[in-house]
């Protein structure tokens, strides 16, 4: 790597690959600290202006306001390896356009401008927002671009509206981030579709049959989350319709001639959840069909018992 025959070309790639790789330990830093010692200073220029990252490898007398502009305008994080006394109002605008920055953006040039410009690119940027100028606004701009930032959204700003979108635009995994007093049925079945096991832990008083109704016309599977004393026939009905593997989920009480004969004509694979006494030779034919009637096709658990008597 450090054959001054190297063309800047291929320097220029391997230091982008190392970056990827999270890379910054002594020993690289030094490596391009040396090689770009001999380069010179328009081929500077020029790692600088493909990639601003090679700012931070740059002497601080070397670093000029063109210098960190040009790097800013390469990438906009470079922002942070530009030194304070160099950092203007645009210069903070130009990385906040570009990238993700607005954690590198001195306090005193921080604006609600600036913060409406920082969350519309990138809704997570609202944890960089100083608490004075986080407006309802900036949050609905925030969770729109990102559901992720209702996670920042001050707790007296999160209203139902903005966690329900939060909700409809991404996949929360703690329930926590919203309130109670915007826990609404809207919410948390949004929030359930987008994230099925949550069902499991969403308010008592939405654990009922039109929540759990709605989510199994999309994904009767979900069957599995529910706690058997809250399914009903009619549950298990919709839930064998709209998922293949949905009837081994059903209470073995709730499981009827009817369903048995639904889930098993639906799903050859079914017949396996089937209760003994409910094993008819109509049901047996329908496993059979299910498997094109081709005896190779029917899995070894289930031949024995599918070709009894048929």
């Amino acid at each position: 790597m450090t054959e001054k025959a190297q063309s800047l070309d291929e320097f220029i790639e391997y230091f982008r690959a190392k970056r990827y790789l999270n890379i910054t330990d002594y020993s690289f830093r030094k490596e391009i600290e040396n090689y770009l010692f001999d380069l010179s200073l328009d081929q500077k220029i020029e790692c600088i202006k493909r990639d601003g990252r090679f700012l931070d490898f740059f002497p601080e007398e070397l670093k000029t306001p063109e210098l960190c502009r040009l790097a800013v305008a390469s990438f906009g994080a470079a922002l942070e390896f530009v030194p304070d006394r160099l950092k203007t109002p645009e210069l903070c605008r130009l990385a906040v356009e570009n990238d993700n920055a607005l954690r590198f953006v001195p306090e005193k040039f921080k604006t609600l401008e600036l913060c409406y410009a920082a969350v519309r690119r990138e809704g997570w940027e609202l944890r960089y927002v100083p608490e004075e100028l986080i407006t309802p606004g900036l949050c609905s701009i925030a969770v729109e671009n990102n559901g992720y930032a209702l996670e920042y959204v001050p707790e007296g700003l999160k209203t139902p509206e903005i966690c329900l979108d939060a909700a409809n635009r991404t996949i929360l995994y703690d329930f926590n981030l919203i309130p109670e007093l915007s826990q609404t049925f809207d919410v948390c079945l949004a929030v359930v579709m987008r994230n099925f096991e949550m069902i499991r832990v969403i308010p008592a008083q939405f654990q009922n049959e039109k929540l759990y109704s709605i989510v199994l016309e999309h994904e009767g599977n979900v069957l599995r989350y529910l706690p058997h004393d809250k399914i009903t026939s009619e549950m298990c009905d919709i839930a064998v319709k709209n998922g293949v593997s949905a009837f081994k989920y059903v209470p073995d009480h709730l499981k009827t001639p009817e369903l048995c004969r639904l889930a098993v004509a639906k799903y050859g694979y079914a017949f396996e959840f089937v209760p003994e006494g409910l094993k008819t030779q109509e049901l047996r034919q329908l496993a059979c069909d299910y498997f094109g009637n081709v005896v190779e096709y029917i899995p070894e658990n289930l031949k024995i018992d599918i070709l009894r008597e048929i």
